[in-house]
């Protein structure tokens, strides 16, 4: 029993690396956004801030002016219905202006989460993912968006409004490749 113990096993370590993407244009707007990846022992992590129409928190800024001016001006019934929606329009434009978004892949989970505005986040376990898939939104096609198939039949969505189909792609195999789940390209 001592022999164990006093055994030298070798312990293969990844040193933390950080590699850091070259800016890709985004279609949408002509800005550009960079994806931040960080290999650290039995963990993923990718960051990226989010790069939407710059158009889209100023309208719920305008929204939330709106309804503020609503609140002051209006009959007290409809007072704290427009107080609501100001207060989700005021956030919403918070969060869409400063956030940014952080996948960590390791030891069988997925998590995708929303900083630091705190947003819709997402904690998966592997054993529940069946293939992640990279596809075009049925609607929006300038949205490209990865999604998790789950085994019941689900699919959550994990990140969406990539540059490319072939971003998609190499963020879906960069998570795989960590968390041991096949992926499908689907690029109808």
């Amino acid at each position: 029993m001592s022999r164990l113990l006093n055994a030298d096993i070798p312990v293969v370590t990844q040193p933390h690396t950080t590699a850091q993407a070259e800016p890709t244009p985004l279609a949408l707007e002509g800005a550009t956004r960079t994806l931040k990846v960080e290999h650290k022992p039995n963990e993923l992590i990718l960051r990226y801030r989010w790069s939407l129409n710059p158009a889209l928190p100023l309208a719920t800024a305008l929204v939330a002016v709106a309804c503020a001016t609503l609140v002051v001006f209006s009959a007290a019934t409809w007072q704290p219905a427009f107080a609501l929606v100001g207060l989700f329009a005021a956030y919403a434009t918070l969060a869409l202006r400063f956030n940014s978004t952080a996948a960590m892949v390791g030891c069988g989970i997925l998590s995708i989460r929303h900083r630091p505005f705190p947003w819709f986040s997402r904690f998966l376990y592997a054993c529940e993912i069946e293939r992640l898939e990279c596809n075009q939104h049925p609607i929006f096609r300038q949205n490209i968006r990865i999604q998790a198939v789950l085994k019941k039949g689900r699919r959550v969505t994990l990140m969406s409004w990539l540059h490319s189909p072939d971003e998609g792609c190499w963020i879906c195999k960069l998570i795989s490749q960590n968390i041991d789940v096949s992926h499908k390209i689907n690029r109808d």
